[in-house]
């Protein structure tokens, strides 16, 4: 069997178009991950970077895979335009892994999201929207409050000025959303305490891996998860960013698994996904976001994968991208 590995231009490495080198690792270790996976399965893996449009329907057409493995988190630069690829390999009709371009809209709304899964029982922040030239309701959660861009990922738009005590403070940074990132601001209730992010891999059954929480050494704006805390190596040391196994109690690991499978249908996700969560120092979560297509890395600090797990994942959600093919499981 065929396998298309789709990946954004910017992993392609000089003289190694299947990323297979030393290089590669180090430039798209992602990427080069996955595809050793893919071949120590025996299946015969063509990388294509996508480019534009045409240029993935000409790659496509010329490399006729039977399934494409979507490892792609932008097109054309732009985070919210990831949606474009899993769209196309519909119109084609080809079989593909991961999150459909309904699910990726259905979780970067962060608003929708929420409401969705407070309707379903989870315990949510409470929150408002802002949208571009509305202004700041009278009636907010309490202060302190962050404030994110409504329909981003990956962090992006979040930075300690997110974190406000003030209504003067709400308003400048709403501006801001609004003018910089041309989105509906989310302006929701503080929740102290720590990041969790858990991982589930969807088979025969939903697999619910165990929870990795992020850990810094600072409280308030400090301690949430901003764009340099996920993407700025000398931030990271500089507050002592790490990752671990999250610690909880048995009711919290109980609550935590029950609200991924509550979420899991409503958010419409598949194949592999990663829940953020809130702890607070009293052991009480609160469901933040959901990524339908996350980095799927054994190297990820997000998760903590043996080789033999990872390869088994790999395996997993290719199985049930080709059982879509034959209609033997729901898109």
């Amino acid at each position: 069997m065929r396998v298309a590995l789709l990946v954004d231009r910017e992993t392609r490495v000089d003289g190694d178009p299947s990323l297979t080198s030393d290089a590669a690792l180090h430039h798209a270790p992602m990427e080069h991950y996955i595809g050793k996976a893919l071949r120590e399965l025996r299946y015969d893996v063509v990388v294509i970077p996508c480019l534009s449009g045409k240029q993935l329907i000409r790659a496509l057409g010329d490399t006729a895979p039977d399934v494409a493995f979507n490892a792609t988190e932008h097109m054309f630069g732009r985070r919210t335009a990831d949606i474009h690829v899993p769209a196309l390999l519909e119109m084609l009709r080809l079989p593909y892994t991961g999150a459909t371009a309904a699910t990726l809209l259905r979780c970067r709304d962060k608003a929708f999201s929420k409401s969705l899964a407070a309707m379903a029982g989870v315990r949510v922040p409470a929150f408002a929207l802002v949208a571009i030239g509305g202004s700041v309701p009278a009636a907010l959660p309490p202060f302190p409050l962050v404030v994110k861009p409504a329909s981003r990922d990956s962090s992006e738009g979040v930075s300690a000025r997110s974190f406000v005590r003030t209504r003067r403070a709400l308003e400048r940074q709403v501006d801001i959303v609004h003018r910089r990132y041309r989105d509906a601001a989310i302006v929701e209730e503080f929740i102290e305490g720590v990041d969790v992010y858990v991982t589930a891999i969807e088979g025969r059954t939903l697999q619910v891996r165990p929870p990795q929480q992020l850990r810094v050494n600072a409280s308030g704006a400090r301690s949430m998860a901003t764009y340099y805390v996920k993407h700025d190596d000398a931030y990271r040391e500089r507050w002592g960013v790490a990752t671990g196994p999250a610690t909880l109690d048995a009711r919290a690991a109980r609550e935590l698994g029950r609200d991924v499978r509550r979420l899991w249908p409503l958010l419409q996700l598949r194949d592999y996904a990663r829940l953020d969560f809130r702890l607070t120092p009293e052991g009480v979560l609160y469901f933040i976001e959901a990524n339908a297509n996350p980095g799927f890395s054994p190297v990820s600090r997000n998760d903590n994968w043996n080789w033999d797990d990872y390869r088994a994942a790999v395996k997993t959600v290719i199985a049930n991208a080709v059982r879509r093919r034959h209609g033997k499981l729901e898109n």
